[in-house]
């Protein structure tokens, strides 16, 4: 006998869990057939070229964490410290088109009328029995910490973003497939599927860049520099409960700087300084300058990640160069003696909720030199012989 049960999981992912029943000297029957808890995952594809972000690939290699807990009556927080599986990793392998979800030790369904709840994470992190990372390295960023396994409240990941808010871990929560708004709690041999959606845990946050009006061609806008230089209500730090999805422990403040490395390269200052001799005016003429469509602001498209929050706040200051090619100049371009800065502090009406997207456009505004010119009438002839000359012939 085969029996079937599935774990879908989703971050725009979907898991599946499975099981096989084992042979018994018992009768073979619905009641007595031990069903070991297995899994086969699919992963829906998320946006590749985002560092951090969780792919199909990257889940199977570096695999999930699940916690489960046992109760003969409703789960409740609180009430049971993780005795059926403690951040027990799964991890998958492809042959062909199928892929199959593997962990160890085996787990098996309960026989008698006891409850399951099930939670999970990704990416997967190996940590000691206080919970924490088996890497010896203090510099870590990401998942730093998970729930003790003696600790019966609510299973929680400690995460920080780092400092670099552009290449944070992408860090996913798993709730009930087909009801995201529930968990797989309280399930037993008859619910024969369990479900998982995973969610981004965290607040995407574009920054995209452009010009407010339409500037002449031989004019190029350019950005040097992009930063945060100060944030309310954006915190490093949290701690995430699977339970409810909430966040709590907030710590440190947010800052960022996106030099002109990192910079798309369609508007990437790459010089920074004034142009004076050719190889300088060549690199400048390759670049094409921002225009009136929003582009993104980053290299490969990149986003920054932030932790939810209530209605945050940040002080944008971006630093760039106005530059119009001239060829009657010495050096074939304007020179303006130095960059420009602008700095503003920007405040949301929104919540920064997980799962989604928010989108910050900086419009950079020109004013253009005009000229208002006109040819003036002759003045009054001025005499500049007043005493006649006698120049007839004598």
């Amino acid at each position: 006998m085969k029996k079937i049960l599935f774990f879908t999981v989703a971050a725009a992912t979907v898991m599946a869990l499975t099981g096989c029943s084992q042979s018994s000297d018992l009768a073979d029957t619905e009641v007595t057939t031990q069903t070991p808890v297995s899994f086969d995952t699919y992963l829906a594809k998320t946006r590749a070229g985002v560092l951090g972000s969780q792919t199909t690939g990257t889940l199977m290699t570096n695999g999930f964490g699940v916690f489960a807990y046992y109760t003969t009556s409703d789960y409740k927080a609180g009430s049971t410290i993780p005795n059926f599986m403690y951040n027990t990793k799964v991890t998958g392998s492809t042959t062909e088109t199928t892929t199959t979800w593997k962990y160890t030790p085996l787990r098996y369904w309960p026989n008698n009328d006891g409850k399951i709840s099930f939670f999970a994470y990704a990416p997967y992190v190996g940590v000691n029995s206080d919970g924490q990372p088996n890497s010896t390295d203090t510099n870590r960023y990401g998942i730093t910490g998970l729930t003790k396994n003696s600790v019966s409240d609510a299973p929680s990941i400690s995460y920080d973003l780092g400092t670099d808010i552009t290449n944070s871990v992408d860090l996913l929560r798993g709730v009930k497939k087909s009801n995201n708004a529930e968990t797989n709690i309280n399930l037993t041999r008859a619910n024969d599927i369990v479900g998982f959606t995973f969610k981004h845990a965290l607040a995407k946050f574009n920054i995209k860049a452009k010009t407010v009006s339409a500037i002449d061609a031989s004019t190029k806008v350019t950005i040097e520099s992009i930063k945060i230089t100060d944030s309310n209500n954006l915190s490093q730090t949290g701690t995430l409960n699977l339970v409810d999805g909430s966040w709590s422990n907030y710590g440190g403040k947010v800052l960022l700087t996106i030099g002109n490395t990192n910079i798309n390269t369609n508007f990437a200052e790459s010089l920074a300084r004034e142009i004076q001799n050719t190889t300088d005016l060549a690199t400048f003429e390759k670049i094409a300058g921002l225009k009136t469509d929003a582009q993104s602001v980053m290299i490969g498209d990149k986003s920054c990640y932030f932790i939810p929050t209530s209605k945050p706040s940040m002080t944008i200051e971006v630093t760039y160069w106005v530059r119009t090619l001239d060829n009657n100049l010495r050096y074939g371009v304007t020179s303006e003696g130095s960059s420009n800065t602008i700095k503003k502090t920007i405040t949301f009406t929104n919540d920064f909720q997980s799962n989604k997207q928010y989108s910050l456009t900086l419009n950079i505004g020109l004013k253009s030199i005009t000229f208002d010119a006109e040819v003036s009438n002759w003045d009054t002839e001025v005499a500049t012989n007043p005493d006649a000359v006698d120049i007839s012939v004598k």
